[in-house]
């Protein structure tokens, strides 16, 4: 009970109302100034994002610079595991039939200190970085998309929930399977060169590349279910997984600045210089060259197995017969990856040229690899901001694509397509970069007419497609896009008593480089197992493209 004698207790600040004749010499023994009062429990409003460290490149870096890294993840109530409510760390351990100790991420200490320190040992930070890292990459996929992730299937959508196990089983891999993330630890090869030690213990779950990777393939088979199992559609699946971790080492300020400054602003070099200049006047460590991190999928994780440069790397130079003669997926995705990044590097080479003009101009000489630091940090806002536009424009191309089977060709389509809706001006040339960088490699839509960005867009709808119901144009509007199929049998090419697959609607909402809100659905409609149409949806309902099932499409099993 409060005692009416009590001062009372305010939960605003004071506003000041030039009345200062208040006794300024109290006494100051009163009960009032020895202790506060006891809290009356006004709610405060929960954080936005919760700070978690992280290793950028590998345990093997230790704490060289950029590698500890802080993400800032969607804050949410978390239980032991961290289990939250799309995440969930399930720390079982298949091949010596145990679990590890789940980590409290909102235990006060750990909160305060902004989660655990990095270390190789502790299973609690483990799983605190397989968390962080799914977080992160989920909320950046979600922004490019435009939308929530959800699991779709032709009976509607569901939540999805990603469950990761970081200490999955003693196997030198890391997979998938539905929405599990299956992490591997195992021993180094023998002749594991660079950082990591011959025979030391290698954990999948620390590098960053591999969590992301995974993520991508769990976010694609959700968003994507229609795809088939081709040697097209894993190209394209491993592709995706590739760059989206790829592409996110361009947001790491601290090492991309590093890498600036050490390639004197060329940051597709594959060697950082040393301070001795060549590696016979090298004589301590800090005078070596190094491996660029920022090309390179998983470093660590590609030494562990004898492999220099990581698992993948960003750039291989233009072959315009490999990709045809290539039947390994990964190999072929790797083909498409490098296309990406020569688009990359050609915008930042255009876009960055008048920064070292001026500077130049200005008096300043370029003579060994340091850039001022001004300098290096305008190089830095640049590739960030191209290395976001394309990965933007890859994962909305997802949208684009047809059904079924995804020839890469038509992923660049959904690309050109997804990008021109975006911005139509393309004022940084982000297209015409990707499309020459696809045709050097031998990779060039046969469906389109002409090798140009009007003719390889996705052509707009005809004006006799009748309009989706917009009164509730959401992703569970079965029976309105329903209603739609069954007025569009004509224009699918359906008889009167075909049984189409319909999927959910998914919407993408997103604001475009001239602040227009811009809103548009997308379907998959399977008028048979292996043909179909994605339908694309202005927001009113109107169809914007009808996308078939390619005929180039190369539906052979891809080779494991």
């Amino acid at each position: 009970m409060v005692n009416q004698d009590d001062p009372p207790i305010f939960t605003v600040a004071p506003t000041a109302d030039g009345d200062e004749g208040s006794d300024l010499d109290p006494d100051l023994n009163l009960p009032v100034f020895q202790s506060p009062p006891k809290p009356i429990g006004a709610p405060s409003p929960p954080p936005l994002f919760r700070t978690l460290k992280v290793y950028a490149f590998g345990p093997s870096r230790g704490k060289a610079r950029g590698n500890i890294q802080s993400l800032a993840v969607p804050y949410e109530k978390l239980a032991p595991g961290p289990v939250g409510e799309r995440i969930a760390v399930v720390d079982y351990d298949l091949s010596r039939k145990c679990f590890y100790d789940p980590v409290d991420l909102d235990d006060l200490h750990i909160a305060i200190n902004g989660g655990l320190d990095p270390s190789e040992s502790d299973p609690h930070f483990h799983q605190q970085m397989a968390y962080a890292v799914v977080s992160e990459s989920l909320r950046r996929i979600e922004l490019a998309l435009g939308r929530t992730v959800r699991q779709r299937s032709p009976a509607g959508t569901k939540s999805l929930k990603i469950l990761v196990h970081p200490h999955f089983a003693e196997t030198t891999n890391a997979f998938t399977s539905e929405s599990h993330i299956n992490c591997g630890y195992f021993r180094a090869a023998t002749n594991a060169p660079g950082r990591v030690l011959p025979g030391q213990t290698v954990f999948t779950c620390l590098s960053q590349d591999v969590v992301g990777h995974m993520v991508t393939h769990v976010v694609l088979n959700a968003v994507r279910p229609d795809l088939g199992r081709s040697l097209d559609n894993w190209t394209l699946l491993e592709a995706l997984s590739d760059l989206t971790p790829l592409l996110f080492h361009f947001t790491n300020r601290e090492i991309v600045f590093d890498t600036i400054q050490r390639t004197a602003g060329v940051i597709y070099r594959s060697q950082l210089s040393g301070s001795a200049g060549s590696v016979s006047q090298a004589r301590i460590v800090a005078e070596l060259e190094s491996d660029n991190p920022l090309l390179a999928l998983s470093g660590e994780f590609g030494e562990a197995i004898g492999r220099v440069g990581g698992i993948r790397n960003a750039l291989l130079a233009p072959d315009s017969a490999a990709f045809e003669a290539e039947r390994e997926h990964h190999a072929r995705a790797a083909i498409v990856v490098a296309a990406v990044f020569d688009a990359m590097f050609s915008i930042y080479e255009q876009r960055t040229a008048d920064l070292f003009r001026i500077y130049r101009a200005g008096g300043g000489r370029i003579d060994g690899p340091d850039l001022p630091e001004p300098l290096a940090g305008r190089l830095c806002d640049e590739v960030a901001a191209i290395a976001t536009r394309f990965f933007t424009m890859c994962w909305r191309g997802v949208d684009h694509c047809p059904p079924v089977e995804v020839p890469v060709s038509d992923f660049l389509r959904g690309c050109i397509t997804a990008d021109y809706e975006y911005e139509k001006e393309d004022r940084w040339g982000v297209r015409d970069a990707l499309m020459q960088a696809f045709r050097v490699r031998g990779i060039t839509p046969k469906s389109a007419a002409f090798f140009s960005e009007e003719a390889l867009r996705w052509p707009i709808a005809a004006a006799d497609w009748p309009v989706l119901n917009p009164e509730r144009l959401t992703d569970d509007a079965l029976p309105e896009l329903q209603a739609f199929v069954d007025a569009s049998k004509e224009q699918l090419g359906l008889g009167r008593r075909a049984r189409p697959t319909i999927y959910p609607l998914q919407t993408a909402s997103f604001t475009s480089p001239n602040d227009l809100p811009q809103v548009s659905l997308s379907t998959q409609i399977l008028t048979t197992p292996r043909t179909g149409m994605t339908v694309i949806f202005d927001a009113a309902g109107r169809v914007r493209h009808a996308i078939p099932t390619s005929k180039d499409a190369a539906r052979k099993e891809p080779g494991f």
